[in-house]
Parts: structure tokens; C-alpha cells; sequence
């Protein structure tokens, strides 16, 4: 018998059916029903016959248990419900031990002790943990910026490898041709997705051009086809670069509409300037790449949008920071008040730019992203520890994936090199590797920063990026017990080189259900192309919008009512009868104010209560009393005196007479 014909008749493991009495049955669990990390699970994968050796095939065990309803296999139930035991349930806001039950692509029950339906999949989750399945918010999985070029990884690929690390929803960008249709470009994409896509996902588009017809496109896509965020380039010149004054039309566009401004944040000028510069001095290679965009350039960018963007009171969301600096703008503006979102990229957590300067050129090539990775190795540390304290949000992969020879079309010029890194199957093993294990993050931010920020953003939340009753059955099961090193020769992702490899990290999705359905047992994926369903994100997310709404609240400056007053009058004509104590302006021709005490005519007090110097007591009629005759009041002089007695002359007190 061949090798093959022998594999292929050993039959497949089974849970036992179910016992008629449910007092006893075989049932196939987690920890006892296969392998507990990828260790493990590789023993069991059927190795090609050797000379010497027959094909051995371990199967799987099966454990007695007691007082239970039986389980039906993994990836082949048929009633579409799945309970899962036992498992530390983790949300964005609370932790606690509790079981699971699925039916028919909902959660129907979150509690201790559920009851075990007839026919349905268990699945052991204990000391394992239980949490939303991950939503990453930037991918590329049809078309890169280079549009002159194919991606590796499309929607299928793509999919099949976010979902062996524990994302279930993508958010993939559409880019439009620059002066062609959005909506086009959104349909294709859509198609595309709907197609291939093994998990769910969402749609941003890119805007290349802001005219009229560009901003009625932005419209129909929010009000009728799901699209809650708009992505603008300040990069990329002549291909996707917007000006200062485009760009904060359609910020104000985008805040009409109730979206989410994204934004590509770099200076597309003065990276076009430094490229030749480099290029002319003979820098060709892929460290050029990180030379002609340094940090400054990604920080004016980032300052410049969050500044145009207070103004406009829109939210904003900066794509893929990778300085601290950036960071550190992020963090001002949000101390201002403004509403902004950072999204560092999985990249960026890991690893830094001193890969641009390796000597071999394929490998520095597969590293160019935008902005760069940077040279200072604290870098990424710093990062982790600004998604830790709040500064920056949420993580996503920028997976935009090239192969070697299509990145080879700029071994002559860096600047031809087409950007883009993997990231959408390691995104969740970095985040927890990076903060969890590290002990820098706990695991309801982990949560928060990989799946529930992103559903709020989409404005699904708790629908998606929650483990509750009513919620879509998007979950993970991560086994916080798998070590493993990172490799391409193992990864589901499509490229020919993994920016990660080598690199060790602790847990992975031991089990995934995506729509209520396994597609991840025991760290195999049986994902089907097409399942994938688009899901519309509604505008006027309330976690941005709430915030929104409140600062156009505030009260308003108010026009200053004036009326016409004479040229040569500084502060506007005064009532005659409240002058007394005001500033006397130039130009003054009101009615005098009778000084009693000196029984004087005389200007108003100024504006600091004291007499107005070039007023005098002194009157050549004398002193003026007032006399009351018939019932009026009438103003005569006093007799003449020969001196007078000043008491507070100007320069201070004196008892002399004048």
C-alpha cells in the first residue's frame, strides 16, 4: 500500500455519539483530545514514509466523563452549538470564569455551570483564556498604494492567516484612482471580499482628490453602504498627497458626515526633496528609505493634522506612528481636547530600523514601510508603554505583502521599492508577547487594544469585540501555555518572508469561532473562502461623536455689538450719565460732572478712579454752590477767598496755603 493510500485510510478521530442514558460518553477536549501547543501538534502530523519505518499515526485520546451531554467532532457539527467550559472569560472591562454557549452564530449564555445542550461541540477552555476574536483595522489585502504592483496575501490568504492568530474581522483600505470613482473602487473591493474574505470584514476608503463629485461619492458611502471612515494622505506625492487646503475640506466633510478621519501623517514634500538629495549622493539601498523620512517629518505631519483637525472638531485617527515623538503630539492633543486616535502597527512593537542597514538586500528591502521602523532600539519600548498608559489606542497589522522579486524593481532606487510588511497572523501573539507577558499591559487593555476599541470605532460595539449574551460568536480560546518561534515555513500567510521570523512568543489561539463556526481546533485552521460576510459600520460612533457633541455645545463666541462713533473716539461715544469714574476718551464733548466737594465742573474720574490731571480747581468765578429757589436748583458763586488750603497737592501732603 503507497504512503499516501496508507494515510488516507487510517480513520479520522471521533468523539464517542451521544449515550441514549447521558450518563456516560467519550468526549474529546482540548487538553485531552489532541495537542496543547504547536510542539505537540506537529508530533501528530503524518510524516512521509521512510525506507526503514512504516507510517505511524498517533490518534487522538478520548476521556471518559461523567454526567455529561456528548460532543460532536470539531469542524463537523451540524447543530450550531458550541459550549465552552470552564474558560477565563476576559472582556475590555471585566475578567471572571464562566461558560460560554453558541447558537447559531450568536452567544445565547454567559455563566458559571450551563447546561450542555444535546448535540453540541464542548470544548475544554479551562485554564485557558476565553475573548472577542480580534479586529484588525488596517490591512491591504486587494491593493497596496503601488498600484503598478500585485499583494501577496489577498482577501484569502489574508483571512485564513488573520484568523490563525486570533482576528476574526478585518478592515480592509480601499484606494481609489486618483480622479476616479470612490464608489467603483468600493465595489470592487466589496466584490473582492465578499468572494474570498474567510472572515468578516469592513471597508475605509481612501481620498486622492477632494471635488464636488468626490465629496457626493463620501456621502452615498456613508448613508448607504456602510463606510464610517475616510483615509487622507499627506504623503505619496502625485499619487495619493493631499495639500494642506484639501485636506481640511474634507476633514470638515468627513465631521458633516459623522466619520472618522484617518490619516497617512508625513510630509510628503520635503520626503520627495530628501529622496533626490540621497539618490543623487549615491544612497540607493533600502537604508535610504528610513534616511529621507526621519522622525521630525512624521512629527510635522502629525502636529499639522491634529491641528487642522481641532478646528474642524472631527475625530481623527493617525495610521501606523512610529516615533515617540508622533506619540508624544498624539498625547498633547489629546490633553487639548481633541479627539484622536493613535494605531501603532504590529511592526513597530516589535522590531526597529537597524534591519534597514543589513547587508544583504533582500532582507533590508522586506522591511520598508511607511513611515519607517526606527533606528533607536528603545523605540518600540516606548511605543508599547504609550499603548499601555492610553496615549495610543489600537493595534493593527498594515499587512500589505510583497514578494522578494517584486520588491526587487527598486534595487536601484529605494524609492521604487513597494511598502509593506507582514503582521495580520502575528498581531495578537506581539501584542500579548509585548504587554501581557512583559507584564506591562493587563489582559482587559489587551482585549480593549485588539478587539473592543476597534468594534466602538466601527461603531459595533458590543455586536462585535465583546463576549456577552446577544454578541456575534467571534471568540478565541488562547492557550497562555504554547511556546513558539515565529517562522515562515510555518505561518498561513502567503508571502515568501516574515519580518518576525525567529522571534519567540508565548500563547496562541488554541480555538477560534468566527460566526459561531470552528475555523481554528487545536491550531488548525479550516477556514472557507467566502464566508466572510461585509459588515456596515453605522456613522456617529458614540465614542467619538458623544465627545463631539459636547465641544459643538460649548458655548460660542458671540459678535460684539458696536454702534458708529466718531473717528477720533477710541472707545465709542458714553452715556453722559454714566461717566462719572470711566475713562475719558479723546475727543470728549459730554456734559461736565459737578464735583461737590469742590463745588467744580469737572471730567469724569479715569479709568483708575483718580481725577483727570489736566483738570484744576482752580475758577476764575470762584467756588459755585447750588442754591434751591421755587423748587429748582440753580448754581451761583461763593464768595471770593484769598488763598485756599490744598490738602493733597500734587507730590503729597503739605500744610502751606496756596
Amino acid at each position: 500500500m503507497s504512503a499516501a493510500s496508507s494515510r488516507s485510510s487510517s480513520p479520522r478521530p471521533v468523539t464517542a455519539p451521544v449515550m441514549s442514558d447521558r450518563r456516560a460518553y467519550n468526549r474529546r477536549t482540548a487538553n485531552q483530545g489532541g495537542a496543547t501547543d504547536s510542539s505537540q501538534m506537529s508530533s501528530l502530523m503524518w510524516q512521509p514514509l521512510s525506507p526503514v519505518e512504516p507510517v505511524k499515526e498517533m490518534l487522538f485520546v478520548e476521556t471518559q466523563a461523567e454526567e455529561e451531554v456528548g460532543a460532536t467532532p470539531f469542524f463537523s457539527s451540524d447543530t450550531g452549538i458550541v459550549i465552552i467550559k470552564g474558560g477565563q472569560v476576559v472582556n475590555c472591562d471585566e475578567m471572571t470564569v464562566a461558560d460560554v454557549l453558541v447558537e447559531d452564530g450568536k452567544i445565547t449564555a454567559v455563566g458559571e455551570d450551563l447546561k450542555i445542550p444535546e448535540g453540541a461541540t464542548v470544548i475544554d477552555a479551562v485554564d485557558k483564556f476565553v475573548f472577542p476574536g480580534g479586529i484588525d483595522t488596517n490591512t491591504h489585502l486587494y491593493q497596496g498604494v503601488d498600484k503598478t504592483v500585485p499583494v501577496k496575501d489577498d482577501f484569502e490568504s489574508g483571512t485564513r492567516a488573520a484568523l490563525a492568530g486570533g482576528t476574526t474581522m478585518v478592515v480592509d483600505l480601499v484606494i481609489p484612482e486618483k480622479g476616479g470613482s470612490l464608489v467603483d473602487a468600493f465595489t470592487a473591493w466589496k466584490e473582492a471580499g465578499e468572494e474570498k474574505s474567510c472572515c468578516d470584514f469592513a471597508l475605509t476608503v481612501a481620498v486622492p482628490h477632494v471635488t464636488d463629485g468626490s465629496k457626493e461619492e463620501m456621502e452615498k458611502l456613508a448613508k448607504e453602504h456602510g463606510v464610517n471612515s475616510f483615509k487622507m494622505f499627506m504623503a505619496y506625492k502625485d499619487m495619493m498627497m493631499l495639500d494642506d487646503s484639501d485636506l481640511m475640506e474634507a476633514f470638515k466633510h468627513v465631521k458633516d458626515l459623522g466619520c472618522i478621519a484617518k490619516v497617512h501623517a508625513e510630509n510628503g514634500d520635503i520626503i520627495s526633496e530628501n529622496q533626490k538629495r540621497l539618490l543623487a549622493n549615491g544612497v540607493t539601498g533600502p537604508e535610504g528609505h528610513l534616511l529621507a523620512q526621519p522622525e521630525e517629518v512624521e512629527e510635522m505631519a502629525v502636529r499639522k493634522a491634529c491641528t487642522l483637525a481641532k478646528q474642524a472638531n472631527v475625530p481623527l485617527y493617525i495610521c501606523n506612528p512610529t516615533s515617540m515623538e508622533a506619540a508624544e503630539v498624539i498625547k498633547e492633543f489629546k490633553e487639548k481636547g481633541l479627539v484622536v486616535i493613535g494605531e501603532p502597527s504590529t511592526a513597530s512593537l516589535a522590531l526597529d530600523g537597524s534591519h534597514y542597514f543589513n547587508k544583504c538586500w533582500s532582507h533590508a528591502a522586506s522591511f520598508i514601510t511607511s513611515p519607517p521602523l526606527r533606528d533607536d532600539p528603545e523605540t518600540k519600548d516606548q511605543l508599547v508603554e504609550a499603548l499601555k498608559d492610553g496615549t495610543l489606542d489600537i493595534v493593527g497589522s498594515d499587512h500589505c505583502t510583497y514578494d522578494l522579486n517584486i520588491r526587487a524593481q527598486g534595487k536601484e532606487n529605494f524609492s521604487k521599492i513597494p511598502g509593506g510588511v507582514n503582521g495580520i497572523e502575528e498581531r495578537m501573539a506581539i501584542v500579548y508577547e509585548r504587554g501581557v507577558v512583559a507584564g506591562k499591559m493587563e489582559m482587559t487593555r489587551f482585549v480593549e487594544v485588539t478587539s473592543s476599541a476597534a468594534a466602538k470605532l466601527l461603531n459595533l460595539y458590543p455586536r462585535k469585540g465583546c463576549i456577552a449574551e446577544g454578541s456575534d460568536a467571534d471568540i478565541v480560546i488562547w492557550n497562555p501555555n504554547n511556546i513558539r518561534t515565529i517562522t515562515q515555513k510555518t505561518q498561513q500567510q502567503a508571502a515568501d518572508f516574515n519580518i518576525f521570523e525567529g522571534l519567540k512568543v508565548t500563547g496562541a489561539p488554541e480555538f477560534v469561532l468566527c460566526g459561531g463556526k470552528i475555523v481554528v481546533a487545536e491550531y488548525q485552521v479550516n477556514a472557507c473562502p467566502g464566508s466572510g460576510q461585509f459588515i456596515e459600520a453605522p456613522t456617529r460612533p458614540g465614542v467619538c461623536y458623544d465627545k463631539i457633541k459636547e465641544i459643538d455645545n460649548k458655548d460660542q463666541p458671540t459678535r460684539i455689538e458696536r454702534d458708529d462713533v466718531p473717528t477720533d473716539d477710541v472707545d465709542g461715544p458714553v452715556d453722559a450719565k454714566d461717566t462719572f469714574g470711566m475713562t475719558t476718551p479723546r475727543g470728549y464733548c459730554q456734559q461736565e460732572v459737578f464735583n461737590k466737594k469742590l463745588g467744580i465742573y469737572q471730567r469724569p474720574l479715569s479709568a483708575h478712579g483718580v481725577r483727570n490731571q489736566q483738570d484744576s480747581s482752580f475758577s476764575l468765578s470762584g467756588p459755585r454752590k447750588s442754591n434751591k429757589n421755587n423748587g429748582g436748583e440753580e448754581m451761583t458763586a461763593s464768595p471770593r477767598r484769598a488763598a485756599v488750603k490744598v490738602n493733597s497737592p500734587p507730590g503729597g501732603q503739605a500744610g502751606a496755603f496756596w
